[in-house]
């Protein structure tokens, strides 16, 4: 019973990397360490597999190419029991 939600994340976290043509294995599931004032771009494979890498100032979670848009009816409430989002 433990592993069922388990597998339905990897299931959508799938869904998500393969909609977005993003390889799963760059998908962090959760922070590492603190977040780099800097990421990297990657251009499309070339015949031989090689990518090539662009610097990107700012944090990977403040880019918009790099991050997923949160659907407003997913947007959590204020914890103080008020109905009106921020």
């Amino acid at each position: 019973m433990g592993s069922r939600p388990l597998r339905r994340d990897r299931r959508d976290t799938y869904g998500r990397a393969t909609a977005y043509g993003v390889p799963v294995e760059r998908i962090k599931p959760y922070p590492v360490i603190t977040e780099p004032d800097h990421h990297d771009h990657y251009d499309q494979p070339d015949a031989a597999g090689w990518r090539t890498a662009h610097h990107a100032d700012g944090p990977e979670s403040a880019c918009i190419d790099c991050t997923e848009p949160i659907p407003e009816e997913d947007t959590p409430l204020p914890l103080d029991g008020s109905s009106e989002t921020r």
